[in-house]
């Protein structure tokens, strides 16, 4: 006799072969009954799933608390939200000058020197200059290809202070 699970989201109810009929209508039994054993196991490990037993009945649809709205509802909110936010905002409150707090600049505020909030970056020197100062240097590198930081870094600081 087969298995009844309802659905306590959706109300459907479904019947469910065990294992055994599973693998009788099968042509390869052992892997119709694992595969029907995985299945149940899956159902009753299931928040949604609700095994049904003998004379038990649901209704047919049970309420949801996490039914996402329906569309007609949140058309009509979001136009309700874009209504409101082409309405001017009206404050309540007196300007922050009477108020005590400090004033947000204006636009025709002169602007105020600030430190930059990041060094500027330091560009990288070209390849072909430091292979041109490596091969002056004395120092072996290739023609072609990659060239090893500790060159990189040698270049640098040849150059750090404008040296050569």
């Amino acid at each position: 006799m087969p298995l009844t699970y309802h659905n306590t989201r959706t109300g459907r109810t479904v019947h469910v072969p065990t294992p055994d009929e599973a693998a009788d209508k099968s042509s390869a039994p052992k892997r119709a009954r694992r595969r029907q054993e995985k299945l149940l196991g899956k159902l009753d490990e299931s928040n949604r799933w609700v095994r049904v037993g003998a004379g038990e009945s649901f209704p047919a649809r049970t309420p949801r608390r996490d039914t996402p709205p329906a569309p007609r509802a949140v058309r009509e909110v979001q136009r309700d939200l874009d209504a409101t936010a082409e309405r001017p905002v009206q404050h309540d409150r007196a300007p922050a000058e009477d108020s005590g707090l400090p004033r947000t600049p204006k636009a025709e505020d002169p602007p105020t020197e600030t430190a930059p909030a990041t060094p500027e970056p330091v560009a990288e020197p070209s390849l072909a200059d430091v292979r041109a100062w490596a091969e002056t240097a004395g120092i072996e590198v290739s023609a072609r290809g990659r060239i090893s930081k500790d060159v990189i870094d040698a270049y640098k600081h040849a150059h750090a202070d404008g040296g050569e």
